[in-house]
């Protein structure tokens, strides 16, 4: 590839270098490379002369990075290749990101998503014989519960898949270097000690939208496209008995549940997320339903109160059905005596009825400024500062009460340095 690359450079064969990077930052991705990726990708998107074939790729390396690590929103890239996609028909532009709609739908515990995902690619590449389509297509398919038979012709890998050799399929991805492809045929295998390893994968490629679930695919035919069973650690609180989502927004709901800012390759690294410097990033938020748990405490009683509000929070959610559909937030609001109005929970699909001390509440509608604190949870005060002041120099004034959203659990990441929050500030402008 690196070759190929010099070669259409040497050349001034400009759209075969885009076709070069897209599909060596697909290979990256693949192959656990995912800074490397982040940065071809990037390298594509940000040319507005490339073609659609290295865009459509490009932008959906880029939507799976930031679905799998949390650090951005995969929905616009996604969408903006599926559009892309849609209007030629060819299967090689249809099926990325039917794909990455699949995984991202697998994440957030949706197997009709993946269903409706794939539908169409799929038709495409069963009556056009594609076989090197219908291998990763029938995959993800029979995440959501489709018995496939293989047709003559796909990869080992997906045979395997598809006759409940997971563990076998699982050896084939990690000795080409796909460490992440084969933690999730792991899971498929529901082996305890398996699952335990597939976790310690997705925390080492710091994929935190899986690292602390374990969902329950590939468990057998009756089992498959069940929802995600098990335990979550939910931001820095233990949250027993939810039905895991992800801290990534459901397929084509519409939710608000943002990443911090558009996804970048030094996302990636962690010494750039360390930097104690604040980017700032103006966003238009929707409303944003929430189920919390609400109290007037003075500062030194809110951190055991909101130990035991997430999990009383997610008990009800897990009693009624619901599921969270991002990481947990709290919002505050000091009053004149001193004391903190302090609103803690999860965001919802939709307004939620009231359950003993937890009810429905959301997360206001405007203009917003965001940015992300690296670092220990009372260290927080220079973002706040970082805030104000950007809001001040655009003319602006603080309207409401700021809210954080964790992203990080501090049992998976006792280092206080990495915990990683979102700090989401309202103003309006004149």
């Amino acid at each position: 590839m690196r070759r190929a690359e010099a070669w259409c450079r040497d050349l001034g064969h400009e759209l075969g270098l885009f076709y070069v990077r897209a599909y060596q930052s697909v290979a990256a991705l693949d192959q656990d490379d995912w800074k490397r990726a982040a940065h071809l990708a990037d390298l594509v998107v940000a040319y507005p002369r490339s073609s659609t074939i290295p865009r459509v790729l490009a932008l959906t390396v880029n939507a799976l990075i930031a679905a799998r690590t949390g650090l951005g929103d995969p929905r616009p890239a996604l969408d903006l290749a599926r559009d892309l996609a849609a209007p030629t028909g060819e299967l090689e532009r249809l099926v990325p990101p039917a794909l990455a709609r699949a995984e991202l739908a697998w994440i957030a515990g949706r197997p009709d998503a993946i269903v409706d995902a794939t539908d169409e690619p799929w038709r495409l590449a069963v009556e056009r014989g594609a076989t090197w389509m219908i291998g990763p297509l029938a995959s993800w398919r029979r995440r959501a519960g489709i018995d496939i038979d293989p047709p003559d012709g796909i990869a080992e890998p997906y045979v395997l898949q598809a006759a409940d050799r997971h563990l076998e399929a699982a050896q084939w991805w990690s000795a080409r270097g796909c460490g992440y492809i084969a933690a999730l045929s792991v899971l498929e295998a529901a082996d305890e000690a398996g699952e335990v390893g597939a976790s310690q994968i997705f925390r080492d490629l710091g994929a935190k939208a899986l690292a602390v679930i374990r969902p329950a695919v590939g468990v057998s035919s009756s089992a498959r496209g069940e929802a995600h069973r098990g335990q979550r650690r939910m931001g820095p609180w233990l949250v027993d008995g939810v039905s895991a989502s992800a801290s990534v927004v459901p397929v084509d709901e519409g939710l608000t549940q943002r990443g911090p800012r558009p996804l970048h390759a030094d996302d990636v690294a962690s010494d750039a997320m360390r930097m104690r410097t604040y980017e700032i990033q103006p966003d238009t938020a929707d409303e944003q339903p929430t189920a919390v748990s609400e109290a007037t405490l003075p500062v030194d009683e809110i951190g055991p109160w909101m130990a035991k509000t997430y999990g009383a929070v997610a008990g009800v959610l897990a009693h009624t059905g619901v599921q969270p559909v991002g990481p947990p937030f709290s919002r505050f609001r000091r009053l004149d005596d001193g004391r903190f109005a302090v609103e803690a929970g999860f965001p919802v699909a939709s307004p939620i009825d009231a359950s003993g001390d937890v009810r429905g509440s959301s997360l206001p509608a405007g203009r917003v400024a965001r940015t992300m604190h690296v670092g220990d949870y009372d260290e927080m005060e220079p973002a706040y500062d970082a805030l104000a002041s950007w809001v001040r120099e655009q003319g602006g004034e603080l309207v409401g009460d700021a809210w954080e959203i964790y992203y990080s659990d501090p049992e998976e990441e006792p280092d206080p340095k990495s915990w990683r929050t979102e700090i989401v500030q309202p103003y309006r402008i004149g």
